[in-house]
């Protein structure tokens, strides 16, 4: 009912990334403002590199720049291929592979901290 966007102050985040050589690592810690239900928490990671294969956390690339991807704090990833799926186009053509990691239901009451950590090169 507003004109313009209105803070949720629910959930914070604070958000770090650290760049090395051949390497990006960010750090999310997200903190409620008081405890909270969550249904479940995801996150994506869509590239161009090719032949996904996960173990755990972990998903290492047959080809391409991206070599591994990593998460952590966040539960169970699976991978596979793209296939010139609509979402999954850019500028640059279609992606080709994409991680998706997602949480269990959970109660929220401490800060929750997801990093991910991709190697390239």
């Amino acid at each position: 009912g507003t004109d313009g966007p209105v803070p949720d102050r629910r959930l914070s985040i604070k958000t770090t990334y650290v760049f090395e050589t051949g390497q990006i690592r960010r750090t999310d810690v997200l903190t409620p403002s008081e405890p909270m239900d969550i249904q479940d928490l995801r996150l994506s990671f869509a590239g161009f590199s090719g032949d996904p294969v996960t173990n755990g956390a972990a998903t290492r690339f047959q080809s391409g720049d991206a070599k591994t991807f990593t998460v952590e704090g966040i539960g169970k990833c699976t991978s596979r291929k793209l296939d010139n799926e609509e979402d999954y186009r850019s500028p640059a053509g279609p992606m080709t592979s994409l991680v998706d990691c997602a949480s269990v239901a959970m109660r929220l009451q401490a800060p929750l901290t997801i990093t991910w950590t991709l190697i390239y090169g």
